[in-house]
């Protein structure tokens, strides 16, 4: 996956191992991408409606492709600045109209971080259900400003959503060109699920921003020719900020402590360098943070919140998602071995039970897949889950099916665009920095063969689709 200059590199300086690395990295995200958009055209929310909003859905998506691709187009025409104030005010707008007009209520894991953030605006330190308390933290300090409010935390989502679509503009002009970028953002800012879930008290829209940002950082810090020791300490600080809100960061350190070595052509003993205070910033904000949660909610540092997620992840008569049987049984386990032991007994009933059922456990792989990836109802689940009383939360109780049938038929869209743009891509020179992101998605793919799966888990990473589907309609312009 190296660029380089030596023996067997072709004319414009790509070497033969990196051209097959890439190839296959773009063949294998392909590949399961062209299996997610195929069953999310089979999913279950998409039955009930009329088969004319298949064609009408169809013919929508190309004409969109077609003008969001045209040289002439008002996205590609105008100047940057033009450009991004246009986009970032129809962003804001069509968020704002969803908070404001959607009356939703948190419930189960939302709920437990709005009542921490109230808890720690008063004074009083707890810990969610989920354990990481970093977007609590954030809701607090809002809290302690104007009092619990929804309506405000609300308007935090779509202040964080903002950011994130220019942090995602400035990432895709890096990795895919210009062109492609001004793409990607306008298909953020008219994402249905993630408008939808600017109602909904997730930690998501924090940890979308700051991974953003230590990618994007990342991505800024490494050369062909040279790393910038700085930029990567930054990087590392950064997305140990994103571990605060979601753990699963510690997997894209991995990934990125591997990329940094293969992918610069600086000398060796720089990017040891580099890496090393990569995750030297990653480990010291962590640290700091892991000691604060138990210095104040006296929660161990050796607590990890990866064991209950694995243990659901393996139960093959549950398919793999949440249940009470698992939770119910992780609870026990930390009741009567604690936090520091239940990791390894948790792990020997994770190979008990793949020992006992391989081909069972085979089956489970597959049918984990559609349930991770080829779903994208989360953001109309959660935000009318529990609505307050109002004549919009009437209609929208009348009309579940209608919330639901959009967002997947535009994730079919934008799946089918995404696979397009590996295929694209397949014809053009390998893309160093593009090859971290998809890195970053296949890795998110075997954890989650082994884990618990929620659609909403693949919220994150759907970021990585954007910027592929907006290579796919212009071709990269690295």
């Amino acid at each position: 996956m190296r660029l380089g200059s030596r023996a067997g590199d072709h004319a414009d300086g790509t070497s033969a191992g990196a051209t097959v690395g890439w190839r296959g990295l773009l063949g294998v995200s392909g590949g399961l991408l062209l299996v997610a958009a195929i069953g999310a055209l089979q999913n279950w929310s998409l039955d009930p409606i009329p088969k004319h909003w298949f064609v009408g859905a169809g013919v929508l998506g190309i004409l969109a492709a077609l003008g969001l691709s045209h040289p002439a187009s008002p996205i590609q025409r105008n100047s940057t600045t033009g450009f991004l104030i246009m986009v970032s005010s129809l962003l804001v707008m069509l968020r704002v109209d969803w908070v404001l007009l959607m009356p939703t209520l948190p419930v189960s894991d939302f709920l437990d971080y709005y009542n921490s953030a109230a808890n720690i605006a008063r004074g009083q330190f707890t810990v969610p259900y989920t354990q990481e308390v970093g977007y609590p933290f954030l809701l607090s300090i809002l809290f302690r400003i104007g009092g619990p409010s929804l309506v405000a935390a609300k308007l935090l989502n779509v202040v964080l959503s903002l950011g994130t679509g220019l942090l995602l503009f400035w990432i895709a002009d890096r990795t895919v060109g210009s062109r492609a970028a001004r793409i990607v953002v306008v298909l953020f800012a008219v994402w249905p699920a993630q408008i939808m879930m600017n109602s909904v008290l997730a930690s998501e829209a924090l940890y979308m921003l700051l991974l953003l940002a230590a990618i994007g950082l990342l991505l800024d810090s490494v050369g062909s020719r040279a790393v910038s020791l700085l930029g990567l300490f930054n990087a590392g600080a950064m997305l140990g900020l994103s571990n605060t809100v979601r753990a699963v960061s510690i997997l894209v350190l991995g990934v990125g402590l591997v990329w940094v070595v293969l992918a610069s052509r600086a000398r060796l003993r720089q990017r040891l360098a580099g890496v090393a205070l990569f995750a030297v910033g990653f480990g010291l904000v962590v640290s700091c943070y892991l000691y604060v949660r138990w210095a104040q909610a006296d929660v161990s540092p050796l607590k990890s919140s990866f064991p209950q997620p694995l243990l659901t992840g393996t139960n093959i008569e549950e398919k793999g998602v949440y249940n009470d049987a698992d939770e119910k049984l992780y609870d026990r386990l930390v009741e009567e071995h604690g936090d520091d032991r239940v990791s390894r007994i948790v792990m020997g009933i994770v190979w008990d039970r793949i020992r006992a059922n391989p081909g069972g456990f085979g089956r489970l792989l597959v049918q984990k897949f559609p349930r991770m990836w080829a779903d994208d109802l989360y953001g109309a689940e959660w935000s009318q889950s529990a609505l307050a009383s109002s004549p919009v939360g009437v209609l929208a109780a009348l009309s579940p099916a209608t919330l639901s049938a959009v967002p997947q038929l535009y994730y079919v869209w934008l799946l089918a665009l995404a696979a397009g743009g590996c295929c694209r891509l397949l014809r053009g020179r390998p893309n160093t920095l593009l090859t971290f992101l998809l890195l970053i998605f296949l890795t998110m793919v075997l954890l989650h063969s082994v884990v618990e799966v929620q659609s909403r888990y693949h919220y994150p990473w759907t970021l990585v689709f954007l910027i592929l589907a907006g290579a796919g309609l212009v071709g990269s312009g690295e």
